[in-house]
């Protein structure tokens, strides 16, 4: 579903642009061509003068990956992936991803789990808790990371009894506000709140 206030904004290219099942080029064409439209937006407001916005998906694409091909001074900025940054085994038998590519990311976390600075330490200390209760921890205090969703999962019951299955059935897939507190008007016809609202869900 594309909004009304892109539907005309010409994307280029198509996916695969890389060598997954997932249009991350589609994906990453309509936010870039949603934040660049509401600059123009923005400029034509103040200006009087209309700006045209055009967004090709290849190079939406390699945004999503721009660390990989980042150059300073012609040459690569060394590695970008922090050593504690990955995928972990909790106790309960799930497993976590964790962003710890910057410093305040990483230090967090390992304040957070009690952990040494050491990967052994750090992944022991995953694996001492549980994959909800983690995740929420990681939510509370402002960090990055959550459970991980493999594809496998999503027909068990273990897939369908997280909260995030349950709050998002009712809504559809995307829902877009104006203003900080309005909900969409179909929704606000109906003296409902978008399900998501309230969730630690972020909104865009």
């Amino acid at each position: 579903m594309i909004h009304q206030a892109i539907r005309n904004v010409p994307l280029t290219g198509a996916d695969p642009v890389f060598p997954t099942p997932y249009r991350i080029g589609e994906a990453g064409a309509v936010a870039i061509a949603a934040s660049a439209q509401a600059a123009a937006d923005f400029w034509e407001l103040r200006t009087g003068e209309r700006q045209s916005v055009t967004v090709d998906r290849r190079h939406a694409a390699a945004a999503m990956r721009s660390a990989t091909y980042l150059k300073i001074d012609g040459a690569g900025p060394g590695p970008t992936w922090d050593p504690f940054s990955g995928i972990y085994p909790t106790g309960d038998g799930r497993h976590v991803f964790l962003h710890c590519n910057f410093p305040h990311h990483r230090d967090g976390m390992l304040a957070l789990l009690g952990a040494k600075a050491e990967k052994e330490d750090f992944a022991a200390a995953v694996a001492a808790r549980g994959g909800q209760e983690f995740e929420d921890a990681i939510a509370a205090a402002g960090l990055c990371g959550a459970m991980t969703r493999w594809r496998a999962q999503r027909r068990t019951t273990r897939w369908k009894a997280t909260r995030e299955t349950r709050r998002s059935k009712p809504a559809p897939v995307m829902i877009w506000w104006r203003g900080a507190t309005a909900t969409t008007p179909s929704m606000a016809a109906k003296g409902r709140t978008p399900s998501m609202a309230g969730k630690g869900m972020t909104r865009l």
